[in-house]
């Protein structure tokens, strides 16, 4: 077998609690010793004991290696972005400090991303996984992230829904080298990392979905957002706030399309409703909606659109 060929990418933060055994997960994974150079854990700036029990594992572990984010943008984007320079691995996959990985999500995701590269151009690629949403403890709480959001498999094939609603959660990424390489520096105004590399991987390369559950995604005090599906009860007792983040959510990934087409002036983009949601007045972005150019993958999601452009009556 050729010499390891995956760096991993851990962003960490605070997160004494589960890192380590985050990490205890991937050195148990399938052929982590053939394909794995490095865990670069790129801490942004930690208070707990997260880099000393990083430290403490660097001793048994020569690939484990601990990068603080200078800054000068620090959160989870930024330090991402900071972890992904420091790479130059023909493959790179992402992790969250809080997770649990299964034991083939590597070998899995490396053969799948391996099985398209092989005797073809080097386009930019990515592939992403399903994950299973669990509790601090790892109980089970759903089986499908994909199942327990209704969402559908299909909606990565198309760049418009994906401008529209990121389906790919970055901890469950491989990318390749010509991906990273097309893809940076992730510019200001994308909505987070994972969903600018997906949108630069689908629209100037290939999109590859592994229809399995291939990690622990941990649910806790600090880490629900990512897999909450709100009541219509419970969202109806706060309107106000869900609609007000949704209008925050709305304009910005429709300032990340508009990125997307001044970075790559994509004829496809340049045409895209969405891209260019913010030229349009009141009643013309009510007709993209009722054309069906403006959507979101779920009722509740579309209901929440519908009535945030009811509610923003002036160009924006």
């Amino acid at each position: 077998m050729a010499a390891p060929s995956i760096d991993i990418v851990l962003a960490s933060f605070n997160g004494e609690r589960f890192i380590e055994q985050q990490i205890n997960s991937i050195q148990s994974s399938l052929n982590y010793q053939t394909l794995v150079r490095r865990i670069l854990v790129v801490d942004d700036g930690s208070s707990d004991s997260t880099p000393s029990i990083v430290t403490k594992l660097m001793q048994t572990d020569s690939r484990i290696e601990l990068h603080g984010n200078p800054g000068p943008a620090h959160g989870a984007m930024a330090n991402f972005a900071f972890g992904l320079s420091l790479t130059r691995a023909p493959y790179v996959m992402l992790c969250d400090q809080d997770d649990v990985w299964h034991p083939s999500k590597i070998d899995k995701s490396y053969k799948a991303i391996v099985d398209s590269d092989v005797n073809r151009v080097a386009l930019p690629r990515l592939v992403f996984t399903d994950k299973r949403i669990v509790d601090e403890s790892l109980n089970e709480l759903y089986p499908s992230f994909f199942d327990f959001r209704n969402i559908s498999r299909q909606w990565h094939s198309s760049i418009e829904q994906l401008m529209q609603q990121n389906v790919a959660s970055g901890c469950t990424m491989m990318l390749n080298r010509p991906l990273i390489e097309l893809a940076m520096p992730i510019p200001n105004n994308a909505f987070m990392h994972d969903w600018w590399l997906v949108l630069v991987a689908k629209l100037k390369g290939e999109v590859i979905f592994i229809d399995e559950p291939l990690m622990d995604y941990r649910q806790h005090g600090n880490n629900t957002i990512g897999a909450q599906n709100y009541s219509w009860r419970y969202l109806a007792t706060h309107m106000t706030h869900h609609l007000d983040k949704f209008a925050c959510y709305l304009w910005k990934s429709a300032d990340q399309a508009a990125e997307l087409n001044q970075r790559f002036s994509n004829s496809q983009i340049e045409q895209s409703a969405f891209a260019n949601l913010r030229r349009y007045a009141y009643f013309p972005r009510l007709w993209l909606f009722a054309k069906g150019k403006l959507r979101q993958h779920s009722w509740k999601g579309q209901a929440a659109l519908f009535v945030t452009l009811l509610r923003n009556n002036k160009r924006i």
